[in-house]
């Protein structure tokens, strides 16, 4: 899950009761609520939004995956702060189903938060990522 999740113009507060501002992410999943078989996701992420990770052990990291799907092309920024010096860049093409792009990781051994930041048109679901 998420630790940190914004738009390029900050975040919002939503709840069950709250209608999705389309300008923002947000987590969502397909299908009811169930408690097995999860797909939660993060849904629309639009240029400059962010999506933040905590934490993770780096030791021996040198590939970075991530499984996204959407009208996206652009880039996903990896950074271990919010807006920071990027050790991956992830490019993203337009895809219809979930697809895996995946991007060397420059990054030190030890452990960091990891922010996912997208530049580029369209939107993307962003599913899951592999640190290898």
């Amino acid at each position: 899950m998420a630790c940190n999740l914004m738009s390029k113009t900050g975040a919002v507060r939503y709840n069950v009761s709250y209608k999705i501002d389309k300008s923002h992410p947000y987590l969502t999943q397909d299908g009811e609520d169930r408690e097995d078989n999860p797909n939660q996701y993060i849904a629309n992420m639009l240029d400059g939004s962010i999506a933040g990770f905590k934490y993770f052990d780096m030791k021996d990291t040198s590939i970075i995956s991530v499984k996204v799907a959407g009208s996206g092309v652009g880039e996903l920024q990896v950074s271990t702060t919010i807006r920071g010096e990027k050790v991956a860049v992830i490019p993203i093409s337009p895809m219809k189903e979930k697809e895996m792009y995946t991007a060397p990781i420059q990054i030190d051994d030890g452990v960091n938060a990891l922010y996912f930041t997208y530049r580029g048109e369209g939107s993307i679901n962003f599913y899951s990522f592999l640190l290898e």
